[in-house]
């Protein structure tokens, strides 16, 4: 069974995060639960069996947050001439669910 869903995956509970390069399989570094600053969810529930759970920021707060967010790039990601690459990492996990993915498209166009 293939799972399609990363739900289960909470960092905050890693002893040590597996970390791959998005597209060289030979790039890969691990971190220890005190190499890690912050956690921040991509996931937020907002909705559950069709009622909203989530309480919806205004407009200002949400131009607040990604102000902040703004602020902690690096400053040579954020300049607009030659800025360096915003490096992105996966875990081991999604690295998983890639490959799979890959290999199942790859063998439905055969």
């Amino acid at each position: 069974m293939r799972r399609t869903d990363r739900v289960d995956e909470d960092l905050r509970t890693m002893d040590r995060v597996i970390l791959r390069h998005p597209s060289d399989h030979t790039k890969c570094r691990a971190l220890g639960r005190d190499e890690i600053s912050e956690i921040e969810p991509l996931l937020v529930e907002v909705l559950r069996e069709g009622r909203l759970v989530y309480e919806l920021p205004t407009i200002e707060q949400m131009r607040a947050v990604r102000s902040a967010d703004i602020e902690r790039l690096d400053p040579g990601v954020r300049r607009l001439v030659n800025p360096h690459i915003y490096h992105v990492s996966l875990t081991q996990a999604l690295w998983d669910l890639k490959q799979s993915l890959i290999d199942s498209a790859i063998d439905l166009s055969q």
